[in-house]
């Protein structure tokens, strides 16, 4: 039995559906925040994207673009003209608008790790740009933070302590993927852990969880958020912290991917 139940989680971690269901938990908590609802089509578009981006990662840095091929070269224009074209038609509703900065936001997490070749040699993609993965990663995912105020055109309401606190929250999280894949990431990543080494990486990881929780405690004291809300918030941030303190050695795919990315999914109780 609980063979067969860890073989079911690592199925869900795996399959890129636990992080999708992370993603719709934050814009739920987002929402309830703001005092509203969110549609049904909003959060399976979330879903959906979510879950396509991240499953897509496997298979991105395999393609390469060859630009001095004429043929590679008129599909890659002709994808870029599309896609403008896309995001103009959305922004022309206010009911789509959501939708088009959704995909403007998802197109640096796209293409981060695909490779284009040139006359001037081969470019590995955004992750040649030091610390650009961590700054990627925090953008896109603050984006769904920000969706509620973005989409009522409401952005000078939201509440800065909760962007800034979900914003650490979310560096957090991310420090230790770069921390495991120290080894395994090509020296052109430069990634955070790559550039300041382990140990330091691990402070900051602490440090950005602490200042989260410093914001959660102005937005209790300063009552910006009514209710118990601001106590689940730091119910979660201090379960974070604990789950990063206590990391086994051996730490394996259901620890990062699933107790990690897992504080994501317990967003959306408050």
């Amino acid at each position: 039995m609980k063979n067969k139940f860890y073989h079911w989680a690592l199925f869900v971690v795996e399959s890129r559906i636990w992080i999708a269901l992370g993603a719709v938990s934050v814009v739920v908590c987002s929402y309830h925040v703001a005092s509203l609802v969110p549609s049904r089509r909003l959060l399976l578009s979330v879903f959906i994207g979510t879950w396509f981006l991240y499953f897509m990662q496997r298979y991105i840095p395999r393609i390469q673009i060859n630009m001095e091929n004429t043929k590679a070269k008129i599909g890659f224009v002709f994808f870029v003209l599309l896609s403008l074209a896309l995001v103009w038609l959305l922004m022309q509703s206010a009911q789509w608008r959501i939708y088009a900065w959704l995909f403007v936001f998802s197109q640096p997490a796209l293409f981060y790790a695909m490779r284009i070749k040139s006359k001037k040699g081969l470019f590995l993609g955004l992750r040649q740009i030091p610390y650009i993965k961590i700054i990627i990663v925090a953008a896109v995912w603050e984006l769904l933070v920000l969706l509620p105020w973005v989409e009522q055109k409401r952005l000078v309401e939201m509440p800065l302590l909760y962007a800034a606190m979900m914003f650490f929250y979310l560096v957090a999280i991310i420090i230790p993927f770069d921390i495991r894949d120290m080894q395994t990431d090509s020296p052109h990543m430069k990634t955070v852990a790559q550039i300041v080494g382990k140990q330091q990486s691990t402070r900051l990881m602490f440090g950005f969880l602490l200042l989260a929780i410093i914001c959660v405690g102005i937005l209790a004291y300063q009552k910006t958020i009514q209710g118990i809300t601001p106590y689940g918030f730091a119910s979660i941030l201090v379960l974070t912290l604990y789950a990063v303190f206590k990391k086994p050695a051996s730490a394996r795919t259901l620890y990062y991917e699933g107790i990690l990315d897992g504080t994501l999914v317990l967003w959306i109780l408050f």
